[in-house]
């Protein structure tokens, strides 16, 4: 039976195409399939995702003791298999796992729209959303604040003569080092049972004491960021930092840490991801939506200070 090669799309017979001399899809082992959705995917392809090298063709293998069928994309000269999951397609073989797309995208499952993309030299959703929100970042550090998220209506704190408040997050967790010593130990040395509930110690305990710093909260409030300070106002504290006093910012997905020149301990403020804030940015008409985290808000810091030098 005559198959249609996937390289050059000459009809042949045999294991080789007697025009370019690519292998060609065994009906034995798979049955070619040239009709509906997979031929119109597959014109869609003028190379493989993986090697860029020939055409893939379609095929469907029988699974599970014959009683279904497994639709696949194949490359003739990479090895590479797409194994078709609903809508998607998911990368499940390559002869050569050194190759880049693999290490990036081995096993991954992905639309379409997603691998025609990688094919000519672009990335999937997931990677494009990462290096978009690292551009986000790097716009942040150096002073672009121009991001959707300022807050309407009355500031919480009295602001100076020309200062403007960024945003202000509420129900923020105030949290402070407290320094905590536990002693271990045992005791050293022989034992003697007197009775069946009475035992003598005969030695001395052996003792360690091991201090550590752990984080304790001490309020809850409102933080409030402006372009010159952030300010803090709990019901038992108020903290009020200059934005040129901070010597270092410390973030993690809920929290930041705030090193500050003349107060010893760091000052930490935590739930700005339950804070309610959304953040609305656009990069190259991608748009993104997501809750504030305390990553984001160290890079908003950066570059407020950043401001201050200019």
């Amino acid at each position: 039976m005559k198959v249609k090669c996937p390289n050059c799309g000459f009809e042949d017979e045999g294991k080789f195409c007697s025009n370019c001399g690519s292998p060609l899809p065994q009906p034995s082992d798979s049955t070619v399939s040239s009709q509906g959705e997979t031929e119109e995917i597959l014109s869609s392809f003028d190379k493989c995702t993986v090697c860029k090298q020939v055409k893939l063709y379609p095929v469907e293998e029988k699974t599970a003791f014959g009683l279904l069928k497994a639709e696949k994309i194949k490359c003739a000269n990479c090895g590479a298999v797409f194994l078709k999951k609903k809508d998607k397609y998911r990368l499940t073989e390559v002869q050569d796992i050194s190759n880049p797309v693999w290490k990036d995208y081995g096993r991954k499952t992905l639309t379409l729209r997603e691998w025609l993309n990688i094919a000519s030299g672009g990335v999937s959703d997931e990677k494009q959303r990462e290096l978009d929100r690292q551009k986000i970042f790097d716009l942040l550090r150096q002073g672009d604040v121009n991001v959707n998220f300022r807050v309407k209506g009355e500031p919480p704190i009295i602001l100076k003569k020309g200062e403007t408040m960024i945003l202000s997050l509420k129900n923020i967790s105030f949290l402070e080092a407290r320094r905590v010593t536990q002693t271990y130990g045992d005791y050293v040395g022989p034992t003697i049972r007197l009775s069946e509930n009475i035992s003598l110690n005969l030695g001395s305990f052996d003792s360690e004491t091991i201090s550590t710093e752990e984080l304790e909260q001490i309020d809850t409030g409102t933080l409030t960021i402006t372009d010159r300070r952030i300010v803090f106002k709990g019901q038992k504290r108020t903290v009020n930092i200059d934005l040129s006093k901070i010597i270092s910012i410390d973030a993690s997905k809920d929290q930041i840490g705030l090193a500050v020149e003349g107060i010893e301990k760091t000052l930490h403020f935590k739930d700005v991801d339950r804070s309610g804030v959304h953040i609305t940015a656009e990069i190259e008409g991608r748009k993104y939506e997501e809750n504030l985290s305390g990553e984001f808000l160290k890079y908003l810091i950066e570059g407020l200070m950043n401001q201050l030098e200019k």
